[in-house]
């Protein structure tokens, strides 16, 4: 009875200490509680393993350093990666003047970081309808000194689009008018449309 008594007493000490080492968050407090409690715990004659789990929790509280990561060279494959671009569109933009060749070194090519921010500058003109040697002259004019330069390639752009609008407004205007003519027409007639687009064609 007293052999049972006993074991109970252990095994709710045990737990009461296993409860205790979860509740502490710091390596060193862990270490210092956990080394008196293996103290008493041997002063009374039972250890059940506790300096086991010790060093377990020791293991996984002590924060390993991460590993340091080198700055990797910048190499025509990643460059065309950071600036979300395939590396035929800078081969392209170097065959066009707008991006420099850097000279070889080891073996291969490294691109500055600016390249990045180069080509950056690239797609946004194109998208807003910047021809590539437009690109390369507001590139050439990149520092913003020569306002009247940027400006005078703007404009001639803006006249551009313009010229697109009108054409595509008058084009709008005579497919509206074939598309109701088409709808208009009878099942025995031909079709406006494309008769339209026969009477436009070249003769053999």
């Amino acid at each position: 009875m007293l052999r049972l008594w006993w074991r109970l007493a252990v095994r709710v000490m045990f737990k009461s200490v296993r409860a205790q080492i979860c509740r502490i968050r710091g390596g060193s407090l862990a270490g210092h509680c956990i080394g008196n409690v293996d103290r008493r715990q041997t002063g009374s004659g039972v250890n059940y393993g506790i300096r086991t789990y010790h060093a377990a929790v020791k293991k996984r509280m002590v924060a390993r350093p991460a590993p340091l990561e080198t700055a990797s060279p910048l190499t025509i494959g990643r460059l065309a990666k950071a600036a979300g671009v395939g590396v035929e569109t800078v081969r392209y933009y170097q065959s066009r003047g707008l991006l420099r060749v850097p000279a070889a070194n080891g073996g291969f090519r490294v691109y500055p970081v600016a390249a990045i921010d180069r080509i950056a500058f690239i797609k946004r003109a194109q998208a807003l309808g910047f021809s590539l040697d437009e690109v390369r002259s507001l590139l050439d004019l990149e520092d913003g000194r020569n306002r009247r330069a940027i400006q005078s390639v703007t404009q001639a752009r803006l006249g551009q689009i313009e010229d697109k609008l009108a054409d595509l407004h008058r084009m709008r205007g005579a497919l509206s008018e074939l598309l109701h003519r088409c709808r208009q027409a009878g099942p025995m007639q031909a079709c406006p449309i494309i008769e339209t687009l026969a009477g436009a064609r070249s003769p053999a």
